[in-house]
């Protein structure tokens, strides 16, 4: 008598399909915070397509009272700045979704639109984080830093990270507020340099400090907030990170990731979800960034 087999009885055996999904990409999302939000509550929805910002020239020009001790004129001590302005225009949407015909939405896992409706707001995240590291379309973006330090793909020296912190110092950045965004291979980079990774270990104890938030590796590093990012604009051969004060990009969401759904009968009984995302960016201040290539 014949042994029955795994292939004999395959018709028989009956399949489990996991109610979890693995998923196949997943990138992190960091830059957005990382900008100066400041002026967004200005432009809410229904406020228009433009903020004007002004450049407040910074005050360092006091100078000694000429006649110390009398009542003469203060005519050349008195200021007298005409000031500029920037124009920050919120013109980018992303937009992503799906249509599900009436059918399959009858017969697919229940799991499955929840994976897609989850993987709306991160499609339109991934699309502004990538737009905030370099977009084709503008220079109001970290790739528009004029000044560039460091080699493409090459590692990433201390010395580089110093030139950084000494360019944007001496443009009378804050202190506060800095940060070093790099490339999974230019993080790698830095862990090689033993100061560096003393400096990113201030806090810890026996390893790297754990992650406060996605994609924040530690520091300061020579005053800088060290992140990774795996969205960053690509160089020739390697990837541009980017080293800035908060103040330098500002970014303005009018319309955070928004879900709108529909259901149509003259299109065929399918059901339509779709969500938006509406933004704007502007480089207000380009001496207060770098950009760093590296690998």
């Amino acid at each position: 008598m014949a042994n029955m087999t795994a292939t004999t009885m395959a018709k028989w055996i009956p399949e489990v399909t996991a109610k979890k999904a693995t998923v196949t990409y997943r990138s992190n999302t960091i830059l957005d915070p990382l900008l100066d939000h400041s002026w967004e509550p200005e432009l809410g929805v229904k406020k228009g397509d433009t903020i004007n910002i002004i450049a407040f020239s910074q005050n360092s020009g006091a100078i000694a009272r000429s006649t110390f001790g009398t009542a003469a004129g203060l005519s050349s001590e008195l200021i007298a700045t005409t000031e500029t302005q920037v124009q920050l225009a919120v013109n980018k949407m992303a937009i992503y979704g799906f249509a599900i015909p009436k059918e399959d939405a009858l017969q697919a896992l229940p799991q499955y639109e929840v994976h897609l409706a989850d993987g709306i707001g991160k499609a339109l995240r991934l699309f502004m984080d990538a737009s905030i590291a370099a977009d084709s379309g503008d220079t109001d973006d970290l790739d528009g830093f004029t000044t560039v330090v460091g080699t493409d793909n090459v590692d990433v020296t201390e010395d580089d990270l110093i030139t950084c912190m000494t360019n944007i110092a001496g443009q009378n950045a804050p202190s506060t507020d800095r940060f070093l965004v790099v490339s999974p291979a230019t993080f790698a980079s830095l862990l090689k340099i033993d100061r560096i990774v003393n400096q990113l270990t201030i806090g810890a104890l026996g390893g790297l400090n754990a992650n406060k938030a996605t994609g924040l590796k530690g520091g300061p590093v020579y005053g800088f907030e060290v992140w990774e990012s795996n969205n960053l604009g690509a160089g020739t051969a390697g990837k541009k990170c980017a080293a800035w004060q908060r103040e330098a990009l500002a970014i303005a969401v009018q319309q955070e990731v928004q879900i709108d759904r529909e259901f149509s009968v003259i299109d065929g009984l399918i059901t339509y979800t779709a969500g938006s995302i509406v933004f704007g960016k502007k480089m207000v201040k380009v001496g207060f960034g770098n950009e760093l290539d590296g690998k």
